[in-house]
C-alpha cells in the first residue's frame, strides 16, 4: 500500500487526512506542534474564523457538517457601529443565510480529534519538517524536544503546512517554479470582550460586529460562551498605528476617540493590546502546486489570502472537496489527480486573492458610509425581488460553491447595471418597475457572438 504523508496537522491537514482515509489510504500526519497546540502551541489567543457554505460543503463530503456547526455561532449579518454609537444592521441574505463564527483553536482541536479517531490515520507530534528530497521522496523530521531526526519515505506528500510552508520552500528551488508574497500594510491584534453575567452575550444583537474607521477597523466575532473575540486591524506605521501607539495611555486614548462604545468593556485593554506583537497578513501566490505525481500543495501553502472575505479556511476546505472529486474521477493516476486539482482551483484562488484585497476597503471605510449602505440595500432588495436575475457578490462567495472566478465575472457585469439603477430618481420606490426589470433582463441576455477567438478569465471580466 502507498504511504501517504500529510505535512501539517492543523485544520487543513486534519480534514485532508480524513478525506484520504475515507478513500482507503493509510495516512500519516506529521505536525510540528504538540497534540494540544497544533495551531501554534497556543502561545497567542486564538483568533476566530467564519465558515460559509463552500467550507461546510467540504465537511459534508466526510459527513462532518453538523458536528462542526455545533461548535459555532451563526451570524446572519453584520452590525456596523458608528463613532456616535448608532448601529446599522446589514443582513447577509434575504432568507436567513448566515456565516458561522468559531474559534480557530476549537475548530483545529475538533478536526484533529476526528482525524485521529479515523481508521487508517496516524499522527506524529512535535515533528518539524527540516528537509525534503524530491527525487527519492524522503522527508526528514526533527523532534522539538529531543532533536532526533526521523527519515520518512513517502509515495505521496501533501504540503498542508500553511502560508510559510516548508514543502513549498523546497519546491521554490525547482526549475520554473513561480512564487510571490505580498504583505499587507496593516496588521492585527486580538482583544477579548468577556460575556456578561450568567453567560449573557457581551454585545446585543446577533451577527458580526464591525467598527469601520477608514484608517482602521475593529471586527467582533461571537463565541458560544457569549464572549466576543475582536480583531483590531491597524496600519503598521503612521498616525494611529502600531508604530505610534506605544504606551497604555496611548491605547486608552485611541479607543476612547475611535471606539468609545467598547473602550470600557474590554478588560485590561492596554495589557491585551501589548501582550503579543501584531500579526502580519499576507497574500501568497505560486505555481505549480504539484511536483510530478508525488507532491501537492494545498490550503494556505498554495494560496494564502487576506482575511477580509473570511475565505481562508473555507477555500482550504473546498480544496479538500475538490481533491476528493479528482480522486474519485482519476483513481490512482496521481499525476492526473494533482494536475486536475490545480487546474480547477488555481484560477479561483487567484480571483479570491484579488477580491480579498479590494474587500478590505469596504471593511475599513465603505461599510459605514451612507452611499455604500444605500447601494447595498438596493442590491439586497433587487436580489429579493428578482432572485433569478441578480445575486450579490458576497452571496455568491459565501452561500454558493460557484468558482470564485465565475462570481467575479458575474459581478463585473452586474456592477455596471447597479451603477445605472442607483441613478434612477426615487429608486427605492421604483424597484418593482419596468425600468429596473429591463436592465436586469439585459444583463442576463445571451451575449451577441463576436468574431475571433473568445476571451476567458480576467480578459473576459475586464471586457465585460
Amino acid at each position: 500500500m502507498e504511504r501517504m504523508v500529510v505535512v501539517g496537522g492543523g485544520i487543513v491537514g486534519s480534514l485532508l487526512a480524513i478525506h484520504l482515509a475515507r478513500r482507503g489510504h493509510e495516512v500519516e500526519v506529521w505536525e510540528r506542534h504538540s497534540a494540544t497546540g497544533a495551531e501554534g502551541a497556543r502561545k497567542r489567543p486564538s483568533v476566530n474564523i467564519t465558515l460559509c457554505e463552500r467550507g461546510l460543503r467540504g465537511l459534508d463530503t466526510v459527513g462532518l457538517r453538523e458536528k462542526i456547526l455545533a461548535l459555532t455561532v451563526p451570524a446572519p449579518g453584520r452590525r456596523v457601529h458608528s463613532v456616535d454609537g448608532e448601529i446599522a444592521y446589514q443582513p447577509y441574505g434575504n432568507s436567513g443565510e448566515a456565516i458561522y463564527s468559531v474559534s480557530r483553536a476549537t475548530l483545529s482541536e475538533a478536526l484533529m480529534n476526528l482525524a485521529r479517531a479515523e481508521p487508517g490515520v496516524r499522527f506524529h507530534f512535535n515533528q518539524k519538517c527540516v528537509r525534503l528530497d524530491l527525487r527519492e521522496g524522503v522527508l526528514h523530521f526533527q523532534h522539538a524536544s529531543s532533536g532526533q531526526v526521523s527519515e520518512v519515505r513517502a509515495d505521496r506528500i501533501f504540503g498542508a503546512d500553511g502560508a510559510f510552508s516548508t514543502i513549498r520552500t523546497r519546491l521554490q528551488k525547482t526549475d520554473q517554479f513561480n512564487y510571490s508574497q505580498q504583505y499587507w500594510t496593516r496588521a492585527y491584534v486580538s482583544l477579548k470582550i468577556p460575556a456578561g453575567a450568567d453567560g449573557a452575550p457581551a454585545l446585543e444583537g446577533s451577527g458580526l460586529h464591525v467598527w469601520p474607521r477608514g484608517n482602521c477597523v475593529l471586527i467582533g466575532f461571537p463565541n458560544t460562551d457569549g464572549s466576543i473575540m475582536c480583531s483590531l486591524m491597524l496600519p503598521l506605521k503612521g498616525e494611529d498605528s502600531f508604530e505610534s501607539i506605544v504606551s497604555p495611555p496611548d491605547v486608552v486614548s485611541f479607543f476612547r476617540r475611535t471606539f468609545p462604545d467598547v473602550a470600557d468593556v474590554i478588560p485590561s485593554l492596554a495589557e491585551q493590546f501589548f501582550a503579543y506583537s501584531p500579526n502580519s497578513m499576507l497574500t501568497v501566490r505560486c505555481s505549480p502546486w504539484v511536483h510530478g505525481d508525488r507532491v501537492l500543495l494545498i490550503g494556505d501553502a498554495a494560496h494564502a489570502v487576506l482575511p477580509s472575505y473570511g475565505q481562508g479556511a473555507n477555500a482550504a476546505f473546498e480544496d479538500c472537496r475538490v481533491l476528493d472529486e479528482c480522486m474519485a474521477r482519476h483513481g490512482s493516476d496521481w499525476a492526473r489527480v494533482f494536475t486536475a486539482f490545480e487546474a480547477r482551483r488555481k484560477p479561483s484562488m487567484d480571483a479570491m486573492a484579488d477580491l480579498c484585497i479590494v474587500h478590505f476597503e469596504e471593511l475599513f471605510d465603505l461599510v459605514g458610509k451612507p452611499g455604500f449602505l444605500k447601494r447595498r440595500e438596493i442590491e439586497r432588495r433587487i436580489h429579493e425581488l428578482y432572485p433569478e436575475l441578480y445575486r450579490p457578490l458576497y452571496s455568491m462567495i459565501a452561500f454558493t460553491c460557484m468558482p470564485y472566478e465565475e462570481a467575479l465575472r458575474i459581478d463585473q457585469r452586474q456592477r455596471a447595471v447597479i451603477d445605472r439603477v442607483v441613478q434612477i430618481d426615487d429608486v427605492e420606490s421604483r424597484l418593482h418597475g419596468a425600468e429596473v426589470r429591463r436592465l436586469l433582463e439585459e444583463l442576463n441576455a445571451p451575449p451577441a457572438p463576436r468574431a475571433g477567438k473568445p476571451r476567458t478569465g480576467y480578459a473576459a471580466a475586464r471586457q465585460a
